[in-house]
């Protein structure tokens, strides 16, 4: 629990302090200066530590080790500011994707140093998930046309080597199920058409801390 709380704390407080930066974007009008610096913040960092206290108290309970702890919090800060730049800009940053790469290959690490006994189990579960992750929306991306972006399918390719093959598949159809839920109601009360592009990384997001609370 307390490795919980800390780890939110310290991660909230560097995504912020991330996040009020202005930084460049390149969007279909061309190059915009964007922060996401606003009041809900407040918002969001209460969300956080509320999702850090359910980590702290479940994932001992499902037997995770400390270290996963970290992990998932870690790629809970990290999607939360995917997800609010894909809601304002329906972009997701090559430059973020990078850095959770880079965290899912130095966790996977962390990984097999703590339990060398299974690094089969563990590099397996990485190249299977992010495999698995990034196949299926690469395939959904070639037949949907734009409907499913080249962002959406290297999110799910890295999602996929940071928590594995079940957890993947797990975030995959929560996200899925909360965008035909919430985009039919919406396209059903006429506040968007079917033609319409709608951000998928906000859906991603709720999947990825659902999944981890539920133990995925």
């Amino acid at each position: 629990m307390i490795i919980s709380i800390i780890t939110a704390i310290v991660l909230y407080i560097i995504s912020t302090v991330y996040l009020d930066r202005y930084y460049q974007l390149e969007t279909a009008s061309g190059i915009a200066r964007y922060s996401l610096s606003r009041k809900r913040n407040q918002f969001f960092a209460g969300a956080y530590l509320c999702i850090g206290f359910a980590i702290g108290w479940l994932f001992p309970r499902y037997g995770y080790p400390s270290v996963a702890i970290i992990k998932a919090m870690y790629l809970i800060a990290v999607i939360l500011v995917i997800a609010d730049i894909d809601r304002k800009e329906h972009i997701i940053p090559n430059k973020i994707l990078i850095i959770l790469l880079w965290s899912a290959f130095l966790f996977r690490v962390a990984e097999i140093i703590i339990t060398p006994s299974n690094w089969i189990n563990i590099v397996g579960s990485a190249v299977i998930g992010g495999a698995l992750g990034g196949g299926i929306f690469l395939v959904a991306h070639l037949i949907s046309r734009a409907g499913i972006g080249a962002g959406d399918v290297k999110l799910f390719a890295i999602l996929g080597l940071y928590v594995g093959n079940y957890a993947v598949v797990g975030i995959m159809l929560i996200s899925l199920l909360l965008t035909a839920a919430v985009g039919g109601s919406r396209v059903i009360r006429k506040k968007i058409n079917l033609k319409e592009a709608v951000p998928f990384a906000p859906y991603v997001a709720v999947g990825v801390i659902l999944s981890m609370l539920l133990g995925f």
